[in-house]
């Protein structure tokens, strides 16, 4: 399903004008990071994902893909510290391509958060070592090698003025697919007690709350990984890299002081695979955009 209709220069550039205007709501971001600031309080979450089937450019073949997500994380009454594990599931059921593993992809992180309070200001500093591999290579530590592990970090400042928020420092993971260390950016601006306007790279949002219970929220966000990926019998050995853009929105209800439940509808965009194929071949595609629902929980203690 093709969610542009002009040529695809116009498309992509739309794109690129439009939609860092617009939230992604952390139920729904399957990439694992550490670029975003940790929870205020102690909390457990879960959410799903599912988006329909894309077809691959060039073709033959389509994919379609489900994440499963979960994250712990531990506040300590200082608030200084904060630390917790996540888990990331991924399935990516290729038709028309035979790809070497069976795409079944997990990443497991432990986050660590050291935050720095001043006058204004705060101070951020973020680590998490990961491992990223299919689920054949999990089970095996044995099977572990350099492109199994990953080292995600942020060094994030914030500094406030008069009605504005500014944030800023650097990121490394994978969520734009291959490692990277970028830059990270952006304004809070609140015109209005309801309405939060986060504009920056690389996730840009805005939520509204409806009322004391009930929120929403639109925006943008890359989303990508990179696993260490193997055949049935562990004899040959590859890298799976996914890269793509999510625009999501999300609307989230407080069910009580404890517990929210969110639900959301989005598009995946600009999405590209870098993969092996069971004859050895190395190829790279891209997919059409789609559509995708997702739904969370959270409970906070």
């Amino acid at each position: 399903m093709s969610l542009c209709n002009f040529p695809e220069p116009y498309c992509r550039w739309s794109c690129i004008v439009v939609l860092p205007f617009l939230l992604l709501s952390p139920a729904a971001q399957a990439s694992a990071s550490v670029c975003g600031s940790p929870a205020e309080s102690s909390e457990v979450s879960a959410g799903f994902v599912s988006q329909e089937e894309a077809t691959l450019e060039p073709p033959p073949g389509t994919t379609r893909e489900e994440h499963r997500i979960f994250d712990v994380l531990l506040k300590p009454a200082s608030g200084r510290w904060s630390f917790g594990f996540g888990h990331r599931y991924a399935t990516l059921n290729f038709d028309d391509l035979t790809p070497q593993t069976n795409a079944h992809l997990h990443t497991a992180y432990f986050p660590v958060h050291r935050i720095h309070e001043g006058n204004h200001t705060s101070f951020r500093a973020s680590v998490a070592p990961a491992l990223s591999a299919s689920s054949n290579i999990m089970g095996h530590p044995q099977e572990y090698r350099s492109d199994t592990f990953q080292f995600l970090f942020a060094l994030a400042w914030q500094r406030q003025f008069a009605g504005w928020t500014l944030r800023y420092g650097i990121c490394g993971d994978h969520r734009f697919g291959e490692y990277l260390v970028y830059p990270s950016i952006g304004a809070v601006w609140q015109p209005h007690p309801d309405w939060t306007l986060d504009v920056g790279f690389p996730d840009t949002r805005l939520t509204y709350r409806v009322n004391r219970r009930l929120s929403s929220g639109i925006g943008v966000a890359p989303e990508g990984n990179d696993w260490h990926v193997a055949d049935r019998s562990m004899t040959e050995e590859s890298r799976l890299v996914y890269e793509g853009y999510v625009i999501d929105w999300q609307l989230q209800w407080d069910a009580m002081p404890e517990l929210s439940i969110s639900a959301g509808l989005g598009a995946t965009m600009d999405s590209r695979y870098e993969l092996t194929l069971m004859d050895g071949d190395r190829i790279r595609v891209g997919a059409d955009p789609v559509l995708r629902v997702s739904a969370g929980l959270r409970w906070k203690f």
